[in-house]
């Protein structure tokens, strides 16, 4: 009988669409979507609040703060920014690692979440590669804002 072997994926901050990085102005770039012929959202968040994040490694058991409580977190900043949309749907779930911090065992890991917007009962599916209804939550329960550019 041969074995099976089962892979659950994490994802690592520099495979999203646009890697991460500090910038001369004391933040991270975690995430973003974009090119530079369209408009560009940006998820950057002070690296002091990076740096006051807890280490997680996913070997040490579940995230400090779980996947419903990050989906709600999310779901209610999306609300807050879009009162118009009823309500959101969670399409898509990614935990990425910003940084790695050498000689300690861990990493400062967020969420990535996709939502689908729900509007006169209907679901919209929307593009999720240009950020439309996409949510960054910090295991802290921050919910970082993207700026825009062109």
């Amino acid at each position: 009988m041969k074995a099976q072997l089962i892979v659950f994926a994490f994802s690592i901050a520099a495979l999203p669409i646009i890697g991460c990085g500090r910038d001369r102005n004391d933040t991270a770039m975690l995430f973003a979507v974009g090119s530079d012929s369209a408009a560009r959202l940006t998820w950057s968040v002070r690296n002091e609040r990076l740096d006051s994040q807890s280490l997680w490694a996913p070997e040490d058991g579940p995230p400090p703060l779980g996947i419903a409580k990050a989906c709600e977190l999310g779901a209610t900043w999306l609300k807050s920014k879009h009162p118009e949309i009823q309500n959101f749907e969670v399409e898509q779930i990614a935990l990425h690692s910003y940084r790695h911090i050498q000689g300690k065992r861990g990493a400062v890991w967020y969420y990535n979440i996709d939502y689908n917007a729900v509007v006169g009962g209907q679901t919209l599916a929307l593009r999720h590669d240009i950020g439309a209804f996409t949510a960054v939550v910090l295991f802290d329960g921050f919910v970082v804002e993207p700026t825009q550019s062109k």
